[in-house]
């Protein structure tokens, strides 16, 4: 962190960062790898309590400076106009119609938005774009991406790094205004931003918060988010 970043967090104005969950109808489930890397980097996570109060929804979006979408159960295809189709897929529309707004709503106000694993799916399909179903060979690997853009400032100028990779979809139709900055050895994307008009929106089919501890870059993803909300909540 800078300086001024790291002034910002002794003062314990950190930036308040929400986390979505997989839910059903009586807990919710979230690995505590995301927290702990948040917490390690200056800010508070929460995890958020679903709800379709849009009034809440919104309110939700007032109050925290910025959004991680998380892993977890696919996305409904409904959502991007196709039926299911794979064995595989396993949905919760509630979970979905929950993101769906709380994304719009950080969004419109331009807060900072991460996705991982799922998350960038979410952002992929509350643009408008769509998903590969199911795709082999990216479940449970580590394997080669190459990157560009914000990725590879954030790889100290590595084309290419070593990711970890536990999914069984990926992005198809890319939603508008979002930038591929991130692709493995076989095409599927693997990275997406859109950072115009002060927006911060960044997307990442791995996972940087498993593998935070023993990798550089993966920490670099989750402070750059951090350092982001701090300047937001300045």
């Amino acid at each position: 962190m800078t300086a001024e970043k790291i002034k910002l967090v002794k003062e314990k104005n950190r930036p308040i960062v929400a986390l979505s969950a997989d839910f059903d109808d009586e807990k919710q489930k979230l690995g505590l790898s995301y927290s702990r890397a948040l917490y390690t980097c200056g800010a508070l996570p929460v995890v958020l309590c679903p709800t379709d109060d849009k009034e809440a929804i919104s309110e939700l979006a007032e109050r925290f400076d910025g959004i991680v979408f998380t892993g977890g159960i696919d996305i409904s295809p409904e959502f991007y106009g196709e039926n299911i189709c794979h064995e595989k897929t396993e949905v919760s529309r509630a979970r979905d119609l929950f993101e769906l707004r709380l994304f719009h709503e950080f969004y419109e106000k331009k807060k900072p938005i991460l996705g991982i694993c799922r998350g960038i799916q979410l952002i992929n399909v509350a643009l408008g774009g769509t998903l590969f179903q199911h795709i082999e060979n990216h479940s449970g690997v580590k394997h080669t991406v190459r990157v560009s853009g914000r990725l590879l400032t954030l790889s100290e100028n590595r084309n290419e790094v070593i990711t970890n990779s536990t999914h069984h979809q990926a992005l198809k139709d890319l939603g508008k205004e979002l930038e591929i900055i991130a692709r493995a050895d076989d095409g599927f994307v693997e990275g997406v931003c859109d950072f115009s008009g002060g927006r911060y929106l960044l997307g990442v089919q791995f996972h940087p918060e498993k593998s935070f501890d023993e990798d550089r870059f993966s920490r670099a993803i989750i402070r750059d988010f951090v350092e982001t909300l701090c300047g937001w909540n300045k």
